[in-house]
Order: C-alpha cells, then sequence, then structure tokens
C-alpha cells in the first residue's frame, strides 16, 4: 500500500505542478472527510430508466480494478492532468479563490464544491488535496464502497475533512443543497444520461449566482465514435466495451444552449484527446473528441432583443450616438515593416467600398451579427456591467473599450450604439478618413461623443494608455501581423487588471486554408484576393500560449464559420476556421 500511496503522491505532484501551481509530493497538510452516515439505501436506483440502471451496474463492475492505475480506469486517472488544473485555474479567473493561496496547494480553500457521478473518487481526492470542501455524490453504492475504502488506507487527516460521500441521485440532493456550491462538476459523466435537460437543470440549482459548473465529456462526432468508441473499446480494449454509446453523447454547442436556459453562461469550451499509445491526455485545437467547459451562473444575464439586419447588426432602438474627431496623427508607415506596409495598402486599396454592405467586405458586415454579442456578453459575464443595463442598449455604458486596427469603423460603431466610450486606432490614414466621414453622416449625436480614432500604431498608444482600458478588441487582425509577440503584448499592457482581450481570427489549418483563402478568395470571391496568407494565420492554442506569458487568462473559445452563399456566420463545434477568444489580464503587465 505504501508503494501505491507513493504513486498518487506523485500523479497529484505532476497535475499541479506540471501547470504552473506549486504543489508538492509532500502532502501532510491535506486530509480527507467521509460522511459519517455509512448506511447505504438499500435500492438508490429504484426510479431510474433502464438505461441508467445499466450504465451504473456496467461501471459498478469495475470497482476492483477502481484504483489500479494501469487497470481499466488508466485513462481516467491521467485525465487529472488536465482536468484538475482546468477547474483550479477556471475558479481562479473567476476570482473566487483568495489571491495569497493562488501559488499553494491549499489554492481552493473553503470552495464548496459538488462531484456529481464521482465514482471511486479519482478527481475528487484531487481537488480535495487542493483543499476543497467537496462533496462526491454517485447512484452506485458499490463505488461509493470503493471510494471511502480507498480514503481510509490514507495516512492523510485534512483529506476526512474535506470530503463527504453519499449515495443519492442529484435530484434528491438538490432539495436540500439549492444555491449552495460554489462549483459543480460534471466530468466524464454526461456521456451516460439519458435525460440531460433534468440532470443539469438539478445541478444548476444546486450551484450558487456566479458559481460555475465544469463539463468534461465526449462530443457526438463521426470522429469520436471511430476513435474514441470503435478502435478504443472493440479494437484496441483501451476501455472496456460498452462504456460509450452515440446516442448518449452531446456537443458543446447543445449543452451550452441547455444552459443558456438554466441562466448559465459558458464562457470557456477546450478540446482534449486521449493518446492511448502513450497514454496521455493533451489539448487540441478541436472539440470534435473531449472537450472540458466552464459555464457561470448568473441570474443578471439576459440577452438583448436585437434586430439583426441582413448584412450587418443594428441596434437603433432609442439608441442616440455620435463620435469626436481627433487631428491627424503624423504618418505612421515609415517604421513598418514590408508586410505591415503590404497589408495596410491592401486594405487601403479596398476605402470606397469599406461600408458598401453587398460589396467586397460584406462578410465583415455579416461578422457583427455574432462578434458584438460574443464582446457584450463576453463584459456581463465577468460582472463589469451594471446590472440595470443588462438588458437596454446602454449595456455597455461607461466601458473604455479600445479596437485595435479598426479599419473604417464597422465594428467600432456597433459597439457604440451599445453606449460603450471606444477608441479605433488603425495604421491607414485612408481608413481612418472613411470612419471619420461615415459617423459625420450619421444623425446620431452620442456616437460623437463615444468614439474616437487615431491613426497610429498599438505601440505608440499603448505609451499614454497603460492599464488604461476595461476592453482590447482585436477583431480580424492578427491574421495580418508578423510579429504577434509585440503586438499582443502591447495589447495587453492597455488593459486593465481584470479586463478583457477580444479577438477573432482565422485558424492555421488545413480546412481553413483551403475554405477560406484557396476556395474563399480565388473560386467565389468571397474576400478580396491576397488578403489572407497562410504564414500569418495562427491557432488558439498559440495564442493562449502567448497570452499566457503576458499573465492573462484565456477563458472562452467558439469556433465560427463563414457561409458565403447566405452570407452568414454561425458558431460550430470547432475552431479549425475561425475563432472567437476571449482572455482575461489577471494580474499588472
Amino acid at each position: 500500500m505504501s508503494t501505491y500511496i507513493a504513486q498518487c503522491q506523485r500523479q497529484t505532484s505532476l497535475a499541479c505542478r506540471g501547470n504552473g501551481i506549486r504543489c508538492f509530493a509532500r502532502i501532510d497538510g491535506i486530509r480527507e472527510n467521509v460522511s459519517k452516515n455509512h448506511t447505504l439505501p438499500a435500492e438508490p436506483q429504484k426510479r431510474l430508466s433502464d438505461h441508467t440502471n445499466r450504465d451504473v451496474q456496467h461501471h459498478s463492475n469495475k470497482a476492483e480494478n477502481w484504483w489500479d492505475l494501469d487497470g481499466p480506469m488508466k485513462g481516467l486517472h491521467r485525465m487529472n492532468l488536465l482536468r484538475v488544473p482546468f477547474i483550479r485555474d477556471g475558479l481562479v479567473a473567476r476570482g473566487s479563490v483568495d489571491s495569497k493561496l493562488i501559488n499553494t496547494n491549499k489554492v481552493l480553500q473553503n470552495q464548496q464544491i459538488l462531484e456529481v457521478g464521482c465514482g471511486g473518487g479519482i478527481l475528487t481526492e484531487q481537488l480535495a488535496r487542493l483543499n476543497a470542501k467537496i462533496t462526491g455524490i454517485d447512484l452506485s453504492y458499490v463505488l461509493i464502497n470503493v471510494a471511502r475504502e480507498h480514503l481510509k488506507q490514507e495516512a492523510n487527516a485534512r483529506l476526512l475533512d474535506n470530503i463527504t460521500y453519499k449515495t443519492e441521485s442529484i435530484e434528491v440532493h438538490m432539495e436540500d443543497k439549492k444555491n449552495f456550491y460554489d462549483a459543480v462538476i460534471i466530468s466524464e459523466v454526461l456521456e451516460h444520461i439519458d435525460d440531460k435537460e433534468s440532470f443539469l437543470n438539478a445541478c444548476v440549482q444546486c450551484l450558487k449566482p456566479g458559481g460555475s459548473i465544469f463539463v468534461t465529456t465526449l462530443n457526438q462526432t463521426v470522429r469520436m465514435w471511430i476513435v474514441g468508441v470503435l478502435i478504443a473499446e472493440y479494437v484496441l480494449g483501451f476501455i472496456p466495451i460498452g462504456t460509450h454509446h452515440w446516442k448518449y453523447m452531446i456537443s458543446p454547442l447543445n449543452v451550452q444552449k441547455i444552459l443558456d436556459t438554466m441562466g448559465c453562461r459558458t464562457i470557456l469550451v477546450n478540446g482534449w484527446m486521449y493518446q492511448y499509445r502513450q497514454g496521455v491526455w493533451r489539448k487540441i485545437n478541436s472539440t470534435s473528441m473531449v472537450y472540458a467547459m466552464q459555464a457561470i451562473k448568473t441570474q443578471a444575464l439576459q440577452k438583448l432583443s436585437l434586430n439583426y439586419g441582413r448584412y450587418r447588426v443594428r441596434f437603433y432602438n432609442a439608441v442616440i450616438d455620435n463620435i469626436r474627431e481627433t487631428a491627424s496623427a503624423p504618418d505612421v508607415t515609415q517604421a513598418m515593416s514590408d508586410v505591415a506596409k503590404r497589408e495596410v495598402q491592401h486594405h487601403s486599396n479596398l476605402a470606397d467600398e469599406w461600408w458598401n454592405v453587398n460589396g467586397p467586405l460584406q462578410a465583415l458586415h455579416s461578422l457583427n451579427s455574432i462578434r458584438v454579442p460574443f464582446i457584450r456578453d463576453g463584459l456581463i459575464a465577468r460582472g463589469s456591467i451594471d446590472a440595470k443595463a443588462v438588458s437596454t442598449t446602454h449595456v455597455l455604458e461607461n466601458q473604455q473599450i479600445l479596437e485595435v486596427g479598426c479599419g473604417g469603423g464597422i465594428l467600432t460603431e456597433q459597439l457604440a450604439r451599445l453606449d460603450a466610450k471606444i477608441t479605433g486606432i488603425d495604421l491607414s490614414d485612408v481608413l481612418i478618413n472613411v470612419a471619420r466621414e461615415h459617423l459625420q453622416q450619421e444623425s446620431n449625436a452620442r456616437l460623437l461623443e463615444n468614439i474616437t480614432y487615431k491613426i497610429e500604431p498599438i505601440e505608440i498608444h499603448m505609451k499614454d494608455k497603460c492599464n488604461f482600458y476595461d476592453a482590447v478588441v482585436i477583431s480580424e487582425v492578427l491574421e495580418h501581423i508578423d510579429d504577434k509577440v509585440a503586438f499582443l503584448t502591447a495589447c495587453v499592457q492597455c488593459v486593465k487588471p481584470g479586463g478583457s482581450v477580444f479577438i477573432t481570427t482565422l485558424n492555421q489549418t488545413i480546412p481553413m486554408w483551403v475554405g477560406g483563402i484557396l476556395i474563399g478568395e480565388y473560386v467565389v470571391n468571397a474576400a478580396p484576393k491576397g488578403t489572407h496568407r497562410w504564414e500569418q494565420l495562427i491557432s488558439p492554442l498559440n495564442v493562449q500560449r502567448i497570452l499566457d506569458t503576458m499573465g492573462c487568462q484565456t477563458i472562452l473559445v467558439n469556433g465560427s464559420i463563414y457561409e458565403f452563399w447566405r452570407n452568414s456566420w454561425r458558431w460550430i463545434n470547432s475552431t479549425s476556421m475561425c475563432y472567437a477568444l476571449q482572455a482575461i489580464k489577471t494580474g499588472s503587465f
């Protein structure tokens, strides 16, 4: 047993230390706590569906090998290397954790967490080792017994204080624990539930307003079925046969839709994949296999009733806007690289057609239908917005926003119509003039007060506006930048601690190159030829890595696609084409 405990300690150390938190293999300061009520109901799942009973029995049959690190559950053990940091960092990013504890092995101290479908306690124990007060519930009394027996074998007193195990359904548990938990975890469980709406509703009701719900599960894709079920279970035998069924899998978009109806805002979706030969989990740019999701329960979040025109977003419900012009800036192109000069010239050549909603930039106009709500809802979810303004067209009132690479102002104007105080900067004097002239044509006084346009690079702007803005928006710009690290550094320096960076751009993938560049530019002319180049595209994972070095926590990545035959954008389950990313500046930089 001492050998086994040493293995667990090494696993805990790797799970934490390998992801930026200094946890120690010596975990003597953390203890477990098992519910004193060991009397189990004789028939805890008598009202369950046949499918649920079958799944409970299927997992109960693995009880003897549950804690065998190299046994049939090894994939679940090794998943802790991703899911423990995902949960920990999600709670840290929400500001739920005492800042003094962030770099300690007590980072989750006093966090009340519920794990639904805890099984034999593989994840439960690891979270308790970070000092969370965690309740694990499961329908299988066999697995709850396994969890309790394993905890008894641990020479660790604080775990006994931190963990409570119960054999009961979430529906029963919810009746006494409404609005109680800081976080609810549903890890590798949702793919075994038939009535997902009722299940998620009970989980959400257990959560405090402002609390987080964490889900990890399998996507309902052909790729997942072939690799994760057919090959993994029936060919290679990495997973016990019958563990997963296609019809019970669910896409992240459908989970998000269900949670939306329950007052929960999805703020982060990551794609994961298990490499069977190496026996390790890793992050990937796609959610087509396994995904991890974090959503926030917020009673204040309501969707605005927006009137979307065919090609552009319109917010004209009693909105009065305006603009303030600034003096022309000096020539900023002198210090630019050849790449930057070429990009500026390319877009400046489109100036005459910039505000033609049926012209060469119609896709950029249409993009407002998803990027404006993405930015608006991201700021609401962060608690940056006055609750009284959430359901009004003044929702972004007093938010100081910088748009870098604003061009002719297509996005700038729409954000200003929501009452944001927005500064748009661009390297092209031609496009800034287009933006100013268009605003002068608007009979809208408040826009003149809300918008400031400047011809200057972000590196110059940053010198006077360090830690100034509530949000910096970089929309359809990053794919035109050669030195992305220097560019993002200047952008992040402009953001206040706790502020948001919003990015929309193109992924560096073969589908994007074929569909978005080869076909989009050279076949159907959805974008002007030469607009995008493969070598300047970047994956969301690489953007996230750059932002990580600057003290920014990525909290949301959504995939999107442009349907050129309908001139419309929509969210998709994959980031293989385009993506929208929100990151939070967690400290001074």
